[in-house]
């Protein structure tokens, strides 16, 4: 027993002398992967350039490694998806499992930025196909709590947590040795008041440095028995409540985006007579409306083939879609128009929704008008499309 009070000690008294450098050590609670967010799974460049949707106004949403989406569920009795898309972030699948906050914020353009693949079968019997590629990445996302102070505050709440937790602890293994007021309490007093007050971070080593102080097989255990509550579900717990309220807060907050795609069609599923179609650039930027709603302001230019001549002509689109709701249900209307060399204008009016259902990911169903201005024909436009991230690295 007395060992396991000279080695506590001693611990104690080294931990407090090391040098700010040595705080500063990665912890598991400072990864990026912890702060992902539950926003609506945004529409891939890939994806929207393939038509599988009425709109051109490319929606934003959060940042996954990997997100995946399905759209145009029709079939005979089936609802057999016609068009499949994935969006994945590079920067994160490959250094995503380490990533810190500060690594991040350092260089969120780069982690935001994504890859997409599409691919759509034709609408009638047959065989044609169509494939799309993309990438975008957003300049500007006040919703990314990964990219906001938000983050670095709720890591400094989660500091005085384990650093409560810390002292606590210790205070238990003392009263068990002596008292309450035993000289390792007051040490571990000092030591978190010393933390605080230096606004330093405890160490991820720190359960293992003070177990592996003690000679004694049986002090080690009865040590760590006291320790390994600092990963208690209380942490979770809390993070979990903190990243609920942002969305809450955010889902609407303001962002920019910037995207290309290109589309090229086949004869057949094979690629057989594969021919470039298309390109498109976006830009699409979200305003907050209150507390209720976002206004999203987008544009498209690009280039797309003439079905007759085979030459390329300029095409554009702008719209603007407003989202009333909150995170988790939100209604939407939008108005567009688009243009082309040699083709009439085409206006759109379109209303729907995103729900994110019990089971996981997004659905989105919409209902439009399209109107030729000259020609004064309308159709209906429909959509119905579910979407799902798949976060690799853990998360909240």
């Amino acid at each position: 027993m007395k060992l396991f009070t000279l080695g506590l000690c001693a611990t104690i008294c080294g931990f407090i002398a090391l040098p700010v450098t040595a705080q500063e050590e990665e912890r598991s609670d400072s990864l990026a992967s912890r702060f992902r967010l539950e926003f609506a799974v945004p529409q891939s460049p890939a994806f929207n350039l393939l038509g599988t949707e009425p709109s051109n106004i490319l929606r934003p949403g959060d940042i996954n490694e990997l997100a995946v989406a399905v759209s145009n569920l029709t079939g005979d009795g089936l609802a057999i998806p016609r068009s499949f898309a994935a969006e994945f972030a590079p920067a994160l699948l490959i250094g995503g499992r380490n990533l810190t906050i500060d690594r991040y914020q350092a260089r969120a353009a780069l982690y935001r930025t994504r890859i997409s693949l599409a691919t759509r079968r034709s609408d009638d019997a047959s065989p044609a196909s169509s494939v799309g590629w993309g990438i975008r990445t957003a300049l500007i996302d006040r919703g990314d709590l990964r990219g906001s102070e938000v983050a670095g505050q709720l890591l400094d709440s989660l500091d005085l947590r384990r650093l409560e937790a810390v002292r606590d602890s210790i205070r238990t293994a003392a009263g068990i040795l002596r008292d309450a007021v035993h000289p390792i309490a007051r040490a571990a007093d000092r030591l978190a008041n010393i933390i605080v007050n230096d606004s330093m971070g405890v160490r991820d080593g720190v359960i293992d440095t003070l177990v592996a102080s003690l000679p004694e097989a049986d002090d080690r255990a009865r040590l760590r028995s006291f320790l390994e509550n600092l990963e208690s579900p209380g942490f979770d717990a809390l993070v979990r409540k903190r990243i609920r309220e942002h969305e809450e807060r955010n889902w609407n907050a303001g962002i920019l985006e910037v995207a290309y795609a290109g589309r090229a069609e086949a004869a057949d599923s094979t690629g057989t007579g594969l021919a470039v179609q298309e390109h498109a650039f976006w830009a699409t930027g979200g305003l907050r409306a209150g507390s209720w709603g976002q206004l999203l302001i987008g544009t498209q230019v690009g280039a797309v083939r003439d079905s007759l001549s085979g030459d390329f002509e300029a095409k554009a689109a702008l719209g603007s879609r407003l989202y009333m709701g909150g995170n988790r249900t939100k209604a939407f209307v939008e108005v567009e128009g688009e243009f082309q060399d040699s083709q009439r204008p085409v206006f759109l009016l379109n209303s729907g929704a995103e729900v994110r259902p019990p089971f996981g990911g997004w659905v989105t169903f919409s209902l439009g008008v399209e109107r030729n201005r000259l020609t004064r024909d309308s159709d209906l436009r429909t959509d119905f499309a579910y979407g799902l991230p798949v976060g690799l690295f853990g998360g909240s």
